[in-house]
């Protein structure tokens, strides 16, 4: 009997700590969805919504402002929304290792770009190029940077898209390329939502920002920035007349000791398909048929990145530069720059991070 007791007291027992420990999981998942859905570092969840209510506004304010306005976060609707109204010269379509291509570097841009629309986004991949280009597609324009990074041949990267679906087909369907089902829109969002990297993207953005990576629930016209030193920086970040950024004072100071620690990023996605490769060809010919000058550019990676002749990250993003050269030679389209920092000239201290150079850096770049 009192076996049958011990038995039973022993199996409540295991119940209770698997229910406990599924509440701590479910609470702990709870948490990163929380903290990601408010945070929303890349614009894909409250961000989203709350961006595409004011964007056009905001990108009508940005073009009008003499300086610059704060930076809010809600980048993918506000560089959409920039796209379709801006009446720019030029236009530069990448992710963050784009932010610094600006006309803030006098002298550097070709002639016929005397205005200039950075239209980067951070995460930038080859869906963002496509429903940028779509913001662009009845315009008339000089020319166009496509900042290549090594995974934006990758086709199988997750989407951060959703919400411009409409947007992707149409320019999918202009240039002829046919993808796969994609998973839906749910549960793409419902998949982000509980990734940890996403919550560590937002972990770092209140870092940067404290109380400024919260998004602002209703519109209110944005402050505009007085004339400042862009090589400091403001207490938060800003993005300037042109789109391009310029990153917070503290995020400025703290890249004079960068963190070189992860100096393979990104490497599980740095590769290339079929589709891919598809899909940039698909590009050039789109602007080459509008009568846009394409310019193919590669923001170069620190130089601890390619200090490893061993290094498999080294080899792969190098053999990618390869095939975007290979690609761009049989399109006779042009390729400035390069991710090794030796052969754009770059220096050690002119990098924020081991993947984010500098303006310093990249205005070595001969963009003419």
């Amino acid at each position: 009997m009192s076996s049958c007791i011990s038995t039973s007291n022993v199996d409540v027992s295991h119940k209770v700590a698997i229910r406990v420990g599924l509440s701590v999981v479910l609470l702990c998942l709870l948490f990163i969805a929380l903290i990601n859905i408010i945070i929303d570092p890349e614009g894909v969840y409250l961000r989203d919504y709350l961006g595409k209510k004011h964007s056009e506004s905001q990108a009508a304010q940005l073009l009008s402002s003499e300086f610059g306005l704060p930076y809010t976060g809600a980048e993918r609707p506000f560089k959409y929304a920039l796209a379709r109204v801006s009446k720019a010269d030029c236009y530069v379509i990448g992710s963050s290792r784009a932010f610094q291509i600006s006309l803030r570097k006098e002298g550097w841009l070709p002639e016929e770009c005397a205005t200039l629309a950075n239209l980067g986004v951070s995460g930038g991949s080859m869906e963002d190029m496509l429903i940028l280009s779509d913001g662009l597609r009845r315009k008339r324009f000089s020319g166009v940077f496509l900042v290549l990074d090594p995974w934006d041949l990758n086709s199988g990267l997750p989407s951060r898209w959703v919400g411009y679906e409409r947007q992707f087909d149409r320019i999918a369907e202009s240039l002829g390329v046919s993808f796969p089902q994609r998973s839906t829109n749910i549960f793409d969002r419902v998949r982000n939502v509980i990734n940890f990297s996403y919550f560590m993207a937002s972990y770092e953005k209140v870092a940067e920002l404290g109380l400024g990576a919260l998004p602002n629930f209703e519109y209110v016209p944005l402050s505009e920035v007085a004339r400042f030193d862009t090589d400091v920086g403001l207490s938060s970040a800003v993005t300037l007349t042109d789109g391009s950024h310029v990153y917070a004072a503290t995020f400025i100071e703290n890249s004079k000791e960068p963190d070189l620690s992860r100096l393979n990023y990104m490497e599980d996605r740095v590769a290339h398909d079929t589709l891919g490769v598809e899909v940039l060809e698909g590009l050039l010919d789109f602007y080459n048929n509008i009568d846009v000058k394409v310019t193919l550019l590669l923001s170069p990676y620190h130089h601890r990145v390619f200090n490893d002749s061993n290094s498999a990250y080294r080899e792969a993003i190098t053999n990618i530069e390869k095939l975007i050269r290979e690609i761009a030679e049989d399109k006779d389209v042009k390729v400035r720059g390069s991710y090794d920092p030796r052969v754009v000239g770059c220096n050690e201290t002119e990098f924020f991070d081991a993947f984010h150079p500098t303006i310093n850096c990249m205005s070595r770049i001969d963009l003419n």
